[in-house]
């Protein structure tokens, strides 16, 4: 075995105890991200009252996002990133955004014309 690789085993290597360890100092897991900026600018009082009465199937949030017309404080125009946006936001006044969503965890897809077969 070649020095470095040597050294190198021996500086990175970790014992099970060493493990156990660093493991209850700082436990596994995902950071907590937020796509909600501090203040959301939209119809916000309007999009609480119509969230309770959406049918439990899939949602465009991207949708949801440009009807209710989330806006970030720089800009007129909905953020690239709406659709998380009214998500979280949902999320954050305790509405359970999962009868939203659709079952296989796949993507929505949207037809916006119908093509018919000319004879």
């Amino acid at each position: 075995m070649a020095s470095r690789e040597k050294q190198r085993i021996y500086q990175s290597f970790e014992t099970v105890l060493q493990a156990k360890t660093r493991l209850e100092k700082t436990p596994p897991g995902m950071k907590e991200r937020s796509q909600i900026p501090k203040e959301v600018i939209a119809n916000t009082e309007q999009l609480l009252e119509d969230v309770k009465n959406w049918p439990h199937e899939p949602v465009c949030w991207s949708a949801k996002a440009k009807e209710y017309q989330i806006r970030r404080h720089t800009s007129d125009t909905t953020p690239p990133n709406g659709g998380q946006v009214i998500k979280e936001f949902l999320k954050s006044n305790g509405i359970d955004t999962t009868p939203f969503e659709p079952a296989s965890g796949g993507i929505i897809i949207i037809i916006t014309h119908a093509w018919t077969k000319i004879n």
